[in-house]
Parts: C-alpha cells; structure tokens; sequence
C-alpha cells in the first residue's frame, strides 16, 4: 500500500481530525514505516515456527460474577448529552456513500 497525502487526508477525514502540513509528513513517515514492517512480517518464513508462548497456558484472573444493584436510568439518562425516555441517542458517525 503506498502512503501519499491523500491516504493521510482520507484516514483523517474518517477519523474527523485534522492535521497541518508538518503533522501530515510526520504522519506519512511513521505510517510508512509501519507497512514496512507489517511487509517484512509478511516476508517472514513461518513455516515450522512454533510460537513462543502457547496460548493454552494462558489465564486470565476472572472477577467473580454476582448481582449488584443497577444505576438509576433516570440519573443516568440525566447526565447524557441526548436521549430519550429509554436510552441515549448515539449520533450517526460513519456517512454512507
């Protein structure tokens, strides 16, 4: 994938952010820097690679599941920007097309 200004214009418009001309060439470099790792990794001879840490020793401390009270939905429907009766209103963010 080759990274120009327009890739960085497109991401940043996605994103809603905005950057100057010295932001877009740092964003260019690191970004280009980044697919050229992420195309050595590709290059990269797995086969007969085991990985280093088997992901069947791995546990994850887990909390212990019991009922608590819920909050209050009024009180928490009051301190949201938008909503309803019932639950809060999410603006669209994604633009079809």
């Amino acid at each position: 994938m080759k990274i120009t200004e327009e890739t960085v214009d497109r991401i940043s418009t996605l994103a809603k952010l905005s950057f100057d001309v010295k932001e877009k060439d740092e964003l260019i470099i690191g970004l280009k820097g980044m697919m050229g790792f992420v195309t050595a990794l590709e290059n990269y001879d797995l086969v007969g690679k085991t990985t280093t840490e088997p992901l069947s020793n791995f546990t994850c401390p887990l909390a212990e599941d019991k009922a608590s009270p819920s909050l209050e939905r009024e009180k928490v429907l009051s301190s949201a920007p938008m909503c309803d009766d019932t639950c809060f209103i999410v603006p669209k963010t994604v633009e079809e097309g």
